[in-house]
């Protein structure tokens, strides 16, 4: 995936991206999941591992731009590729460095399902639906702003104003993730989880009204990052409580499915933007915070048994 996707930005044909996308998107399909039950694994308290594997990849969206506007600007965009080694590199030190993952014991003549469909009619399938909507937000900030600073705010599209929002949010998102991490024991999962979704939303409509660039701004923006971004490791290990058979499944379904199906329904926005325009558009997509704030508040009180207390 990683060796894949570096090579995006020398493809020749729209073919070709297809390929590179579809190809290299299943080798973070396939590395999410695992991961995010080896994380749970480590021995430290659960929520605090996922939210340090969580922030890698929000650290990884905020810094990726930055290089690689710095190799287009420099040796030229067929040098971008060689940042791939950087994925392949720490692949290989996973490789080597994870100890051993000890497998279940499972009577003879039994076969473990490929996916449990179960799962998807369960509490875990209804935090994926909350996940969905909550990267719903996530994504119409990354996808929306760029477009609103440009033409509704004037920006050319290659102002340093567009660059530095994206990189400031993704930051901050991983920066979130961490703070919830350390955060959970004290404040409560459910109380954290909902908290948050529902403080970011006023972060991110405030961000669309006040003037862009700016210090007030760009502190908002952070706010709104942090705040968005900080349930992903609570929901995700939230998930793995409620399925603690099918860990990994349960995983994926919180990291790589909700992303993927939230990016899919986004598409929709293109269209929707023409009808009431950028700003509204953008803000709708903000609001689905509240039903998925809702949706996880009444899952995690009915299922609170359950949950582990780290």
């Amino acid at each position: 995936g990683s060796t894949l996707m570096g090579f995006v930005s020398v493809t020749p044909n729209v073919w070709s991206l297809f390929f590179i996308l579809a190809v290299g998107g299943l080798g973070s399909a396939a590395f999410h999941p695992a991961a995010a039950a080896m994380a749970r694994d480590t021995g430290a308290q659960k929520s605090m591992s996922i939210s340090l594997f969580a922030a890698g990849g929000a650290l990884g969206s905020a810094l990726m731009p930055v290089a690689v506007l710095s190799v287009v600007r420099g040796p030229g965009a067929g040098y971008v590729p060689l940042l791939s080694t950087v994925g392949v590199v720490i692949g290989l030190a996973l490789f080597v460095l994870t100890p051993r993952q000890v497998q279940p014991v499972r009577v003879a003549g039994t076969r473990q399902p490929l996916f449990d469909l179960s799962l998807l009619a369960g509490p875990v399938g209804l935090l994926a639906l909350a996940g969905t909507l909550r990267a719903m937000a996530f994504i119409s900030f990354i996808n929306g702003m760029p477009l609103f600073l440009a033409s509704v705010r004037g920006f050319a599209p290659d102002a340093q104003v567009i660059g530095l929002t994206l990189s400031i949010f993704s930051g901050a998102a991983a920066l979130g993730t961490i703070l919830a991490g350390l955060a959970a024991p004290r404040i409560g999962r459910t109380r954290l989880i909902v908290g948050s979704m529902l403080l970011a939303l006023p972060m991110l409509l405030l961000v669309l009204r006040l003037p862009s660039g700016g210090l007030a701004y760009f502190v908002l923006v952070a706010l709104a990052g942090m705040l968005t971004n900080a349930s992903i490791p609570l929901l995700v290990v939230s998930a793995q409580d409620l399925a603690p058979d099918a860990v990994a499944a349960a995983s994926g379904l919180l990291m790589g499915f909700t992303w993927g199906v939230a990016g899919v329904v986004y598409i929709g926005f293109g269209a929707l933007q023409q009808f009431i325009g950028i700003a509204p558009a953008v803000a709708l997509g903000f609001l689905f915070l509240v039903p998925a704030a809702i949706l996880v508040g009444s899952i995690l009180r009915r299922n609170a048994a359950l949950l582990s207390t780290d």
